[in-house]
């Protein structure tokens, strides 16, 4: 759905590793050019500014965990099944960004309004592609007629923010001894 530019693609991870350690307001566009591999000038070339920069890498990583989101979506051949992959995909994807996630919170960060609009965009997006998921297994009758799949959604993934929030932020455990069984199950059987 979104492809960039590998040199754009670098730059953003190198922006990401930099934001990540350093925070939005003490991060360098230079330190971003050195972990890219690139002259700053070059940054210039792909982002007007270190804003710009910033929010591309939200739209990008955002968008990355949408087309992965997508994938498991297409594949899914049992409802409960694909829930643990998407919990467990989504305990990935935090893990991996839960440093620059932390260090961002700490720093108020000002997003454009256009930015602002995307994400709202994006996450509606978001909402109807999960949605199609819960609606298929209400045609195929193993979800009850009457769940509205957007409530559903908002549901497990609030839920799963916060249940991997606790596990790998607060609690400080490794990924892997975090069971999302026990979250799915109680939300399965809850609209069973």
């Amino acid at each position: 759905m979104y492809v960039k530019q590998e040199k754009e693609k670098d730059i953003i991870k190198a922006a990401a590793k930099v934001f990540s350690e350093n925070g939005f307001h003490k991060a360098k566009m230079q330190t971003i050019a050195d972990t890219a591999n690139v002259g700053k000038g070059t940054i210039y070339e792909y982002f007007k500014s270190k804003n710009h920069l910033f929010e591309e890498m939200i739209k990008y990583f955002i968008i990355s965990y949408i087309d992965s989101l997508q994938d498991l979506i297409d594949k899914s051949t049992n409802f409960q099944e694909t829930l643990v992959e998407i919990a467990s995909f989504h305990g990935r994807f935090i893990r991996m960004h839960i440093d620059m996630w932390n260090n961002l919170m700490s720093n108020s960060v000002d997003l454009s309004e256009n930015m602002t609009k995307e994400i709202c965009s994006i996450k509606e997006y978001l909402l109807n592609t999960v949605s199609k998921l819960i609606k298929k297994y209400k045609d195929k009758g193993e979800i009850r007629d009457n769940i509205d799949e957007k409530v559903f959604v908002m549901s497990l993934f609030g839920t799963l923010n916060f249940f991997y929030a606790e596990g790998i932020g607060v609690e400080k455990r490794e990924l892997e001894n975090i069971d999302p069984k026990p979250v799915i199950n109680m939300l399965i059987n809850g609209i069973k």
